[in-house]
Parts: structure tokens; sequence; C-alpha cells
């Protein structure tokens, strides 16, 4: 999906930004005083649940930096970058996808280490597989209503990102569901 491709993109984006500069490297160390953005990884698990997490629980700071960026950055072209940054993390379907994949990327984090234990045995692995099946199988139309509500609470954390009215309509609402629907087949098949 695209909207997937997207996210994954802004996410990578958001590392590519401050690691490419000392200075911009540093603001972000100001800002953010727990997690660190991290790249994503092709291979690795771990490596793209941490990418997801520094932004899922530092949205505001991570916002705050790239605002500072756009603000005193001396070369154009990072400005910019940073001014496209801070829109697309305020966007509210970037929100829900945040969520979403930290909460798949979680699981699957914690079912990987689990089974790469020299301790397991096959007999477990297929009852871990049946659960985590069971938990992805809940994510789509259940659990829809708590990430939005989620991704309100995140919203908060950057200034003028969320407005009531923006889900009150009843146009926003079925786009909303149309894509949260599209997302999740596009994940779950």
């Amino acid at each position: 999906s695209v909207n997937v491709r997207n996210f994954f993109w802004i996410v990578q984006q958001i590392y590519v930004l401050f690691s490419a500069s000392v200075q911009r490297w540093q603001i972000l160390k100001n800002q953010v005083k727990i997690l660190t953005v991290k790249p994503l990884s092709d291979t690795r698990w771990e490596c793209k649940v941490d990418s997801v997490k520094a932004i899922r629980y530092q949205i505001g700071d991570i916002y705050d930096a790239l605002v500072e960026i756009s603000e005193t950055a001396n070369d154009p072209k990072y400005q910019t970058e940073a001014i496209s940054l801070t829109k697309a993390i305020r966007n509210f379907t970037f929100l829900v996808t945040l969520c979403v994949w930290y909460d798949i990327l979680s699981q699957v984090n914690v079912l990987s280490k689990t089974m790469q234990s020299d301790k397991m045995e096959i007999d477990n692995c297929l009852k871990l597989l049946k659960k985590s099946k069971q938990f992805s199988c809940r994510i789509p139309r259940k659990r829809f209503s708590e990430f939005k509500n989620i991704s309100k609470r995140i919203s908060r954390r950057i200034r003028n990102v969320y407005r009531t009215n923006h889900v009150s309509s009843r146009k926003k609402t079925k786009n909303e569901n149309k894509f949260f629907s599209k997302l999740l087949t596009l994940i779950y098949g």
C-alpha cells in the first residue's frame, strides 16, 4: 500500500535528516531525552520496532526538534525537509498508522525473540504462532476505536495538530475507516 510505504519512508527520513549532521543530531538530543530515532532495517524486527517506538512515544519532542531545524538550519534544503516532515507527522493517517505498526511490530518482535531461544521446543513454537495469529486477527475491526483514540492523544503532543471536527464529519470518518480497512487488508491479507 502507498500509505504503508509512505509511513516507513517518513520514519526513515526522520532518522536520515537528524543523523546526517552533528548539529541536527544535537538539536534532536536536546529535545528527546529517552529514545533516539533509529534507522530501519530490512532484516531485523527489533530495529523496526525501535525506529517506530522512538517516534511513537516522543513524537512531540521530535516535532519540536524538526521545527527548530526548520527555523535555524542554514541550508534551505534542510529547512524545507524539516517542514515537510513536521507536516507529515501531524497527519492523522500517519498517527493511526504509527499506532497500528507499533502494535504489530512489538508483537512480532516478542514472537521472534521467543522463537530464537535455545530452549524453544516445536510444540511451544506452534502455540506461539497460533496465539500470534489470534492477536493479529483481533486487530482489524475491534481495535480501530482504540487506535483512533491513541492517535488523538498522541496528536495532542504536537501543537495545533488535532482539531475536534477533524473526525466529526461523516466524510472524514468514512475515509478513515476505509484507510484503516485497506491498511489491515494489506497487512493481514
